[in-house]
């Protein structure tokens, strides 16, 4: 006789010749036991209940130039209260999820106050009567910051004086492209001019630091706008970094903290990054380059801010730096961005 068996799985060791009380046992491969289900890696935090207040805001003290507001802030969010601009005449408080109060009357120097809540954050948006800079600092669970108008005589870019620095010159020659072919010192010099042509354009009157390839100490350069008693004082850079092709953009550089010096290179750089052609980097201070600063931006005892306008060393910016039409757009972005920051007409952030 013969028995034939059919399993679903293999059978472990085959048929034993002999079984105890006459039968066969079979069994099939040992399954590895199931494994317990982990729990989640990140479980999901319910959004923070916005229980607490905040506001209103409340003015503190006023001046010609200046209006100061506090705001008491929710327990716990003072390391995460944050102020910033939007634009050059709006800026937003960010804090964690609370409840708005709104203040009880018209704040000076601030047209309306729009608030955002999505159950984590909340979003209070200032729209200033016009383009200010901000000072602000969180101590003891209160957000204490100042509106700080800037001096801009007429608000008129007519008839103010500006002065233009081309960066570098002579035996020193900036940055130069791979292979050496191009130099920073002769593209600052190009937009310099190109800057000062349309300037003078609008009426204002433009001293350029150097007109040709000539040598001037950095101390000197803001010297020559002490002395004119500028309105503004614009250095003009090319980028550069270690890592060719790494690093692409232009970007703006204020003065340490100077409130007023970082409103008039956002008001620039918002006016640049949209018309360049090139990434916006944004507006930096330039005490994160070196604890001092730079020597131009330091000197100078009006509004001063120094451009950089792409990186030589990045072929595609290097390309775009050398056209006639990257220099126009920039020499009017530059134009643009100081009437926006004087109040000039009918010129607004965009």
């Amino acid at each position: 006789m013969r028995l034939v068996l059919e399993t679903d799985r293999t059978v472990k060791g085959g048929l034993p010749e002999t079984a105890p009380g006459g039968a066969w046992m079979l069994s099939g491969p040992e399954e590895p036991a199931a494994e317990p289900t982990p729990p989640p890696a990140n479980p999901e935090t319910p959004p923070p209940v916005a229980g607490h207040k905040v506001g209103p805001i409340v003015p503190i003290r006023s001046s010609p130039r200046e209006e100061s507001f506090e705001l008491r802030l929710p327990p716990g969010s003072s390391a995460k209260a944050t102020i910033e601009r939007l634009a050059p005449d709006r800026l937003a408080i960010r804090l964690p999820a609370a409840q708005w109060v709104p203040p009880e009357a018209a704040l000076p120097a601030i047209r309306s106050v729009e608030t955002e809540n999505d159950g984590t954050a909340l979003r209070i948006a200032l729209n200033l009567e016009r383009p200010m800079g901000v000072r602000s600092v969180v101590e003891g669970g209160v957000l204490r910051f100042t509106l700080v108008r800037p001096e801009v005589g007429d608000g008129k870019l007519a008839g103010k004086v500006v002065v233009v620095d081309a960066g570098h010159g002579g035996q020193d020659s900036g940055a130069k492209a791979p292979g050496g072919g191009v130099l920073e010192k002769d593209l600052n010099l190009a937009m310099a001019l190109e800057i000062a042509e349309q300037l003078t354009r609008q009426g204002a009157d433009v001293i350029l630091t150097r007109a040709s390839d000539v040598f001037l100490p950095l101390r000197e350069r803001s010297e020559i706008a002490n002395r004119a008693n500028a309105s503004f004082f614009i250095s003009v850079h090319v980028n550069s970094n270690r890592v060719a092709n790494s690093r692409s953009g232009t970007t703006v550089f204020h003065h340490k903290d100077d409130p007023i010096g970082q409103l008039l290179a956002d008001c620039i750089q918002r006016e640049i990054g949209a018309t360049s052609g090139l990434p916006n980097l944004g507006t930096w201070s330039d005490g994160k380059i070196y604890a001092s600063g730079f020597a131009v931006l330091r000197y100078a005892k009006m509004p001063a801010v120094l451009l950089e306008l792409g990186f030589i060393n990045h072929a595609t910016d290097l390309r775009r730096i050398r056209t006639d039409d990257f220099r126009k757009r920039v020499a009017s972005a530059v134009v643009e961005g100081l009437k926006v920051f004087l109040g000039d007409g009918q010129n607004q952030a965009r």
